[in-house]
Protein backbone atom coordinates (compact mmCIF):
# COMPACT_ATOMS: atom_id res chain seq x y z
CA UNK A 1 0.00 0.00 0.00
CA UNK A 2 3.24 2.47 0.95
CA UNK A 3 4.78 1.83 -2.67
CA UNK A 4 1.32 2.31 -4.25
CA UNK A 5 0.91 5.47 -2.76
CA UNK A 6 4.24 6.67 -3.34
CA UNK A 7 3.59 7.56 -7.10
CA UNK A 8 0.76 9.71 -6.31
CA UNK A 9 2.54 11.65 -4.17
CA UNK A 10 5.11 12.82 -5.82
CA UNK A 11 2.64 13.91 -8.71
CA UNK A 12 0.91 16.19 -6.46
CA UNK A 13 4.19 17.42 -4.93
CA UNK A 14 5.20 18.08 -8.34
CA UNK A 15 2.06 19.59 -9.71
CA UNK A 16 2.09 22.01 -7.00
CA UNK A 17 5.35 23.10 -7.59
CA UNK A 18 5.43 23.34 -11.32
CA UNK A 19 1.69 25.36 -10.37
CA UNK A 20 3.43 28.09 -7.38
CA UNK A 21 6.40 28.44 -10.95
CA UNK A 22 3.69 29.68 -13.11
CA UNK A 23 2.20 31.86 -10.92
CA UNK A 24 5.75 33.63 -9.71
CA UNK A 25 5.74 33.92 -13.94
CA UNK A 26 2.28 35.84 -13.97
CA UNK A 27 2.83 38.06 -11.17
CA UNK A 28 6.62 39.14 -12.28
CA UNK A 29 5.49 39.60 -15.83
CA UNK A 30 2.37 41.14 -14.43
CA UNK A 31 4.91 43.81 -12.05
CA UNK A 32 7.17 44.28 -15.02
CA UNK A 33 4.18 45.32 -17.29
CA UNK A 34 3.55 48.35 -15.01
CA UNK A 35 6.97 49.17 -13.74
CA UNK A 36 9.30 52.00 -14.74
CA UNK A 37 12.17 49.28 -15.61
CA UNK A 38 10.89 46.70 -17.91
CA UNK A 39 12.89 43.31 -17.98
CA UNK A 40 13.93 43.70 -21.34
CA UNK A 41 15.11 46.99 -21.24
CA UNK A 42 19.15 46.61 -21.08
CA UNK A 43 20.40 50.46 -20.24
CA UNK A 44 20.33 54.10 -21.64
CA UNK A 45 18.64 53.61 -25.33
CA UNK A 46 20.46 56.27 -27.66
CA UNK A 47 18.33 56.38 -30.24
CA UNK A 48 15.11 56.89 -27.62
CA UNK A 49 16.97 59.42 -25.33
CA UNK A 50 17.70 61.62 -28.73
CA UNK A 51 13.99 61.42 -29.81
CA UNK A 52 12.48 62.24 -26.49
CA UNK A 53 14.90 65.42 -26.23
CA UNK A 54 14.27 66.68 -29.99
CA UNK A 55 10.60 66.70 -29.71
CA UNK A 56 10.28 68.83 -27.03
CA UNK A 57 13.09 71.05 -28.53
CA UNK A 58 10.74 71.60 -31.57
CA UNK A 59 7.79 72.41 -29.71
CA UNK A 60 10.02 74.78 -27.50
CA UNK A 61 10.91 76.67 -30.89
CA UNK A 62 7.99 76.61 -32.51
CA UNK A 63 5.63 77.69 -29.21
CA UNK A 64 8.38 80.64 -28.89
CA UNK A 65 8.64 81.23 -32.25
CA UNK A 66 5.03 82.38 -32.41
CA UNK A 67 5.40 84.65 -29.38
CA UNK A 68 8.50 86.80 -30.06
CA UNK A 69 8.24 87.45 -34.04
CA UNK A 70 7.04 89.90 -36.38
CA UNK A 71 4.20 87.07 -37.52
CA UNK A 72 2.67 87.98 -34.31
CA UNK A 73 2.72 91.62 -34.64
CA UNK A 74 1.38 91.74 -37.56
CA UNK A 75 -1.07 88.47 -37.59
CA UNK A 76 -1.64 88.05 -34.30
CA UNK A 77 -4.77 85.16 -34.79
CA UNK A 78 -2.32 83.35 -36.96
CA UNK A 79 0.61 83.22 -34.61
CA UNK A 80 -2.04 81.87 -31.51
CA UNK A 81 -3.33 79.05 -33.76
CA UNK A 82 0.44 78.46 -34.57
CA UNK A 83 0.86 78.14 -30.71
CA UNK A 84 -2.42 76.05 -30.30
CA UNK A 85 -1.70 73.46 -33.02
CA UNK A 86 1.98 72.86 -32.12
CA UNK A 87 0.51 72.39 -27.97
CA UNK A 88 -2.20 70.21 -29.41
CA UNK A 89 0.40 68.34 -31.45
CA UNK A 90 2.40 67.45 -28.61
CA UNK A 91 -0.51 66.68 -26.11
CA UNK A 92 -1.41 63.97 -28.78
CA UNK A 93 2.01 62.39 -29.12
CA UNK A 94 2.20 62.24 -25.36
CA UNK A 95 -1.16 60.55 -25.24
CA UNK A 96 -0.48 58.13 -28.14
CA UNK A 97 2.95 56.98 -26.17
CA UNK A 98 1.15 56.66 -23.01
CA UNK A 99 -1.26 54.37 -24.74
CA UNK A 100 0.83 52.54 -26.46
CA UNK A 101 2.95 51.85 -23.73
CA UNK A 102 0.02 50.15 -21.64
CA UNK A 103 -0.93 48.33 -24.38
CA UNK A 104 2.42 46.86 -24.74
CA UNK A 105 3.15 46.52 -20.91
CA UNK A 106 6.59 48.11 -22.06
CA UNK A 107 8.84 50.60 -19.17
CA UNK A 108 6.98 54.16 -18.23
CA UNK A 109 10.38 55.02 -18.19
CA UNK A 110 10.27 56.81 -21.95
CA UNK A 111 6.68 57.49 -22.03
CA UNK A 112 6.53 59.64 -18.30
CA UNK A 113 10.16 61.27 -18.95
CA UNK A 114 8.72 62.43 -22.90
CA UNK A 115 5.88 63.72 -21.32
CA UNK A 116 7.65 66.15 -18.74
CA UNK A 117 9.75 67.28 -21.27
CA UNK A 118 7.08 68.66 -23.42
CA UNK A 119 5.24 70.07 -20.27
CA UNK A 120 8.33 71.75 -19.74
CA UNK A 121 9.47 73.11 -22.92
CA UNK A 122 5.96 74.24 -23.71
CA UNK A 123 5.86 76.33 -19.87
CA UNK A 124 9.16 77.53 -20.66
CA UNK A 125 8.71 78.99 -24.53
CA UNK A 126 5.62 80.42 -22.99
CA UNK A 127 7.26 82.17 -19.91
CA UNK A 128 9.77 83.19 -21.97
CA UNK A 129 8.11 84.52 -25.22
CA UNK A 130 5.49 86.66 -23.44
CA UNK A 131 8.38 88.50 -21.16
CA UNK A 132 11.01 88.72 -24.41
CA UNK A 133 7.11 90.36 -26.34
CA UNK A 134 6.77 92.79 -23.81
CA UNK A 135 10.28 93.93 -23.03
CA UNK A 136 11.90 93.64 -26.41
CA UNK A 137 9.95 92.94 -29.70
CA UNK A 138 6.17 94.58 -29.44
CA UNK A 139 9.04 98.23 -28.50
CA UNK A 140 11.12 97.47 -31.01
CA UNK A 141 8.03 96.97 -33.84
CA UNK A 142 6.50 99.83 -32.53
CA UNK A 143 9.30 101.94 -33.07
CA UNK A 144 9.89 100.61 -36.14
CA UNK A 145 6.60 102.08 -37.86
CA UNK A 146 7.22 105.38 -36.38
CA UNK A 147 8.96 108.34 -38.70
CA UNK A 148 12.46 109.62 -39.26
CA UNK A 149 12.61 113.60 -39.34
CA UNK A 150 15.80 115.23 -40.29
CA UNK A 151 17.30 119.11 -39.74
CA UNK A 152 14.30 119.68 -36.50
CA UNK A 153 13.97 123.43 -34.86
CA UNK A 154 13.55 122.75 -31.63
CA UNK A 155 12.10 125.89 -31.49
CA UNK A 156 8.80 124.64 -33.58
CA UNK A 157 5.94 122.80 -31.96
CA UNK A 158 7.01 119.23 -30.92
CA UNK A 159 3.26 118.05 -31.68
CA UNK A 160 4.17 118.51 -35.55
CA UNK A 161 6.00 115.69 -35.04
CA UNK A 162 3.57 113.18 -33.11
CA UNK A 163 4.56 110.20 -35.24
CA UNK A 164 8.41 110.30 -35.01
CA UNK A 165 10.55 107.82 -33.72
CA UNK A 166 14.29 109.37 -34.74
CA UNK A 167 14.93 113.24 -34.54
CA UNK A 168 18.11 114.50 -35.89
CA UNK A 169 18.13 118.61 -34.77
CA UNK A 170 19.79 121.23 -36.55
CA UNK A 171 23.21 122.37 -35.61
CA UNK A 172 23.49 124.09 -32.40
CA UNK A 173 21.19 122.43 -30.28
CA UNK A 174 21.81 120.81 -26.99
CA UNK A 175 20.53 119.46 -23.98
CA UNK A 176 19.57 122.10 -21.40
CA UNK A 177 21.35 120.35 -18.15
CA UNK A 178 20.83 123.32 -15.86
CA UNK A 179 17.05 122.92 -16.50
CA UNK A 180 17.37 119.28 -15.42
CA UNK A 181 14.37 118.31 -13.19
CA UNK A 182 13.61 114.58 -11.68
CA UNK A 183 11.61 112.25 -10.20
CA UNK A 184 12.05 109.37 -7.62
CA UNK A 185 9.90 106.69 -7.50
CA UNK A 186 12.08 103.03 -6.19
CA UNK A 187 14.33 104.48 -9.20
CA UNK A 188 15.08 108.60 -10.61
CA UNK A 189 13.63 109.49 -13.54
CA UNK A 190 15.43 112.74 -15.18
CA UNK A 191 14.43 114.85 -17.56
CA UNK A 192 16.16 118.09 -19.49
CA UNK A 193 15.03 120.25 -22.16
CA UNK A 194 16.59 120.41 -25.24
CA UNK A 195 17.37 123.75 -26.80
CA UNK A 196 19.02 125.19 -29.61
CA UNK A 197 21.57 127.90 -28.73
CA UNK A 198 22.18 129.62 -25.29
CA UNK A 199 18.40 130.41 -24.41
CA UNK A 200 15.92 128.49 -23.34
CA UNK A 201 14.18 128.07 -26.45
CA UNK A 202 12.12 124.52 -26.29
CA UNK A 203 9.39 122.92 -24.11
CA UNK A 204 8.55 120.66 -26.65
CA UNK A 205 11.79 118.35 -26.67
CA UNK A 206 13.26 116.71 -23.60
CA UNK A 207 16.11 114.39 -22.75
CA UNK A 208 15.05 111.44 -20.79
CA UNK A 209 17.03 108.59 -18.77
CA UNK A 210 16.59 106.69 -15.68
CA UNK A 211 19.33 106.61 -13.38
CA UNK A 212 21.43 108.95 -15.05
CA UNK A 213 21.40 112.03 -12.13
CA UNK A 214 20.95 112.55 -8.91
CA UNK A 215 17.56 114.41 -7.31
CA UNK A 216 17.62 117.22 -6.78
CA UNK A 217 20.10 117.44 -9.99
CA UNK A 218 23.04 118.57 -9.77
CA UNK A 219 24.76 116.02 -12.25
CA UNK A 220 23.48 115.07 -15.63
CA UNK A 221 24.85 111.53 -16.60
CA UNK A 222 21.85 110.81 -19.41
CA UNK A 223 22.64 109.59 -22.91
CA UNK A 224 25.56 110.86 -24.52
CA UNK A 225 26.00 113.58 -22.15
CA UNK A 226 29.88 114.06 -22.42
CA UNK A 227 29.53 114.55 -26.47
CA UNK A 228 29.13 118.35 -27.24
CA UNK A 229 28.25 117.44 -30.89
CA UNK A 230 25.28 114.92 -30.49
CA UNK A 231 22.19 116.35 -32.45
CA UNK A 232 19.94 113.49 -32.41
CA UNK A 233 17.73 111.22 -30.82
CA UNK A 234 15.06 108.54 -30.34
CA UNK A 235 11.63 108.58 -29.01
CA UNK A 236 10.62 107.35 -25.72
CA UNK A 237 7.85 104.72 -26.47
CA UNK A 238 7.78 103.06 -22.73
CA UNK A 239 4.29 104.43 -21.57
CA UNK A 240 5.27 102.82 -17.90
CA UNK A 241 8.34 105.36 -18.05
CA UNK A 242 6.46 108.25 -19.82
CA UNK A 243 4.57 108.76 -16.94
CA UNK A 244 7.05 109.25 -14.57
CA UNK A 245 8.89 111.78 -17.14
CA UNK A 246 5.69 113.86 -16.91
CA UNK A 247 5.87 114.35 -13.53
CA UNK A 248 9.45 114.90 -13.41
CA UNK A 249 9.06 118.00 -15.68
CA UNK A 250 6.38 118.90 -14.10
CA UNK A 251 4.21 119.25 -17.11
CA UNK A 252 2.49 117.48 -20.00
CA UNK A 253 4.79 118.47 -22.52
CA UNK A 254 6.77 115.40 -22.27
CA UNK A 255 5.24 112.48 -24.19
CA UNK A 256 3.82 115.33 -26.62
CA UNK A 257 7.58 114.76 -28.53
CA UNK A 258 10.41 112.59 -28.61
CA UNK A 259 12.51 112.44 -25.87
Amino acid sequence: VKLGLLPAVVGTVSTTMYSQKQNEELLQDYFHGVSFVHRYDNGMNLKRAFRNCLVPTVLFVTVLGSLIFRLRYQAGSLAAGLKLLAELGGTALCVAMLVHTCRSRSSLLWPVFFTLCMTASDLGAAITGEWTWKALSEPEFDFERLATYMEVDVRSSGKRYSDSGRVYFIAGTRVDQDAASCFVNERTYCVAPIVRGAGNSSQGFFSSGIDCCDCPVTTWRCGVWEDPFAASGLRQVNNADLAFYRLSAGKGAVGDAPS
